[in-house]
């Protein structure tokens, strides 16, 4: 019979001084209550739900980053994480064993050891220009208005550390992403201090949301009303014709036309070569969590395979053939339990894969109990060891029950 699987980017910039950056502050709003929950309707699923919290100052979560595969997160390299530090995501704590920070740009990938069960997509064509994006962050609110004689922009006001989405629309694409201030929207929104490693996520042509950048910074983002920058400070500001700002020296805003700040993002879409060379085998393009060269191996191309879908109609899904490391074009190979020998010790005999860990459960309920719990039968799971794989457990009890989980490590 068988048996129920569990399983278990480097870019100049000319138009000002870049001062990487962590908070968003919105155009239209001072509220700081203002999309601090996920977006609904459009902007469903554009993102939030793939956002996890990066710091090393628990319980003050200080940035964010992005699961990108099974082991791998991406945020941005200046916020200066080392491997003491922790990655928070769905209520889960990982923890970091490996650093690769990109040399040509902004972007560092981390390996944690505890496996992410979801993970972003990432957006690789080179058709960002003109699209609109959702954009993720956590840190400064809205402060003071920067002139009372007009409404040019605000200072950036104190830290609440919460996560916010807000919008933007890019008008240019190179190594980085570039989008500007300038009122487009109840949502539009530029980044602030703290919001370094968020994400900006954008709809690719098949309506799926994919990961398009991590938050770079602001050119520029200092001003101040004399040349001398004596009284120097930090603003979102959609109008800084008339102010001061800084781009390696004190420079006057002038001109007929108002100055519009610009938010800078990390362009994923030019550092994808060197993503795929870090993540490696965990690369999974529709991230349906099956790698692409396990789909290239069993399916037509490295996304043709449906997780879902049971290809050698064995009672086993094609996810669930990955997980236990069987063939799924195979009806003869799947996941059971060989035979057991019920004596003092309790020993299972399986084919087990020695890229997989094994783990034996039991329980002494009837199985068609409503509350019906599964206890382990030894502490950790075990590496298989191929056709001669067993696992001896023991028990006293007069009825037991006993089931066999394979996982991927």
């Amino acid at each position: 019979m068988k048996n129920p699987l569990r399983a278990g980017l480097l870019l100049m910039i000319s138009a000002g001084f870049c001062l990487p950056a962590s908070a968003l502050i919105f155009y239209s709003t001072g509220d700081a209550s203002h999309n601090t929950n996920a977006p609904a309707g459009a902007l469903e699923n554009s993102g939030w739900q793939w956002q996890g919290e990066w710091s090393g100052n628990q319980p003050y979560w200080e940035y964010l980053g992005t699961p990108i595969a099974r082991h791998y997160f991406i945020t941005a390299k200046h916020t200066g994480g080392t491997a003491s530090w922790d990655f928070r995501y769905n209520g889960v704590t990982y923890t970091p064993l490996a650093q690769y920070e990109d040399a040509s740009s902004d972007l560092e990938i981390w390996k944690v050891k505890e496996p992410f069960e979801s993970y972003a997509p990432l957006y690789t064509d080179s058709d960002e220009s003109g699209k609109g994006c959702v954009i993720f962050g956590r840190g400064n609110i809205r402060g003071a208005v920067l002139e009372t004689s007009r409404t040019n922009g605000w200072k950036w006001g104190a830290r609440d550390n919460v996560m916010r989405w807000g919008t933007n629309l890019i008008t240019g694409a190179s190594t980085y992403l570039a989008a500007d201030f300038n009122g487009g929207g109840s949502n539009e929104c530029v980044v602030a201090d703290k919001d370094s490693g968020g994400a900006h996520f954008i709809k690719d042509d098949a309506g799926v949301w994919r990961l398009a950048g991590i938050s770079y910074g602001l050119s520029p983002s200092t001003f101040s009303t004399n040349s001398s920058g004596s009284n120097s400070f930090n603003a979102a500001c959609f109008e800084y014709r008339g102010l001061y700002y800084y781009d390696g020296s004190w420079k006057y805003g002038s001109g007929g036309q108002p100055l519009e700040q610009t938010m800078y993002t990390t362009r994923i879409s030019t550092r994808y070569a060197w993503i795929t060379t870090v993540i490696g085998d965990e690369l999974d393009q529709d991230v349906d969590l099956l790698p692409d060269w396990w789909e290239s191996e069993h399916g037509a191309s490295a996304t043709g395979m449906v997780a879902s879908a049971d290809t050698d109609s064995d009672g086993f899904t094609n996810l669930q053939e990955w997980i236990a490391d069987t063939d799924p074009t195979d009806t003869n190979s799947f996941f059971e339990i060989d035979h057991a020998v019920m004596l003092t010790n309790q020993t299972l005999y399986f084919i087990g894969s020695t890229a997989r860990q094994y783990q034996v459960f039991y329980t002494t309920n009837d199985l068609a109990d409503a509350g019906l719990t599964w206890n382990p039968a030894h502490p950790d799971p075990v590496w298989g060891t191929g056709s001669n794989s067993e696992i001896t457990g023991t028990n006293t009890e007069n009825t037991v029950f006993y089931r066999l989980r394979v996982t991927l490590p």
